[in-house]
């Protein structure tokens, strides 16, 4: 086939390539606010290691302190994506949120070398901040129990989390949902073509 053939299976089928385009959009512009808000808790976590040197001496133990916080601010990462963390943070969530939800809805992202960015996502902002709070909690309880260096001390930067709503613009996803919707149809129309 052709790119001719194409244009020309496109064109044959314009109504039901746009119709489709035009379905995905309300779906994409009403589907998100069907749904109900999505709320965001965020805190920062500083990772550091005490100096062990005189000041008036020259060594590597600054670069090996840094070494040290990027290692442990990756390890800490995949804190929050383990079963075992979540599991054992589900009694200061409570029993109604399932272990794949809570790791779901809770992300770590790196900052700096020693600065972690950890989120929850929820359906309501306390729900969202009870989620942040616990799984903090645990995967930073669980690193200090298993890490070989006792000296590492990992602190919130903000007193409580930052709780805000998360919005969507229903032009954006109305837009993708036209583009995935006449997308999928014209697809389906070329490949049922090419197959028949």
């Amino acid at each position: 086939m052709t790119i001719a053939d194409w244009i020309k299976i496109l064109k044959k089928n314009i109504t039901w390539i746009l119709s489709g385009g035009l379905v995905f959009m309300l779906i994409g512009f009403f589907g998100p606010r069907a749904l109900g808000p999505v709320f965001v808790a965020e805190t920062d976590l500083y990772i550091s290691q005490p100096s062990q040197t005189v000041p008036e001496s020259f060594s590597y133990d600054g670069f090996y302190s840094q070494q040290t916080s990027k290692d442990v601010t990756d390890s800490l990462m995949g804190f929050f994506k383990s079963k075992q963390v979540a599991n054992s943070s589900l009694d200061g969530v409570g029993s109604y949120q399932s272990i794949s939800n809570l790791i779901g809805g809770t992300s770590a992202k790196k900052l700096s070398t020693n600065i972690l960015r950890v989120s929850s996502k929820a359906r309501t902002p306390i729900e969202a901040e009870n989620n942040l709070n616990s799984m903090t909690k645990s995967a930073v309880a669980t690193f200090n129990k298993v890490s070989a260096n006792k000296g590492i001390t990992i602190t919130s930067l903000g007193t409580k989390p930052v709780v805000y709503q998360r919005t969507v613009s229903p032009f954006l996803t109305g837009f993708v949902g036209f583009f995935l919707g006449c997308t999928l149809i014209g697809g389906f129309f070329l490949l049922k073509e090419n197959y028949t």
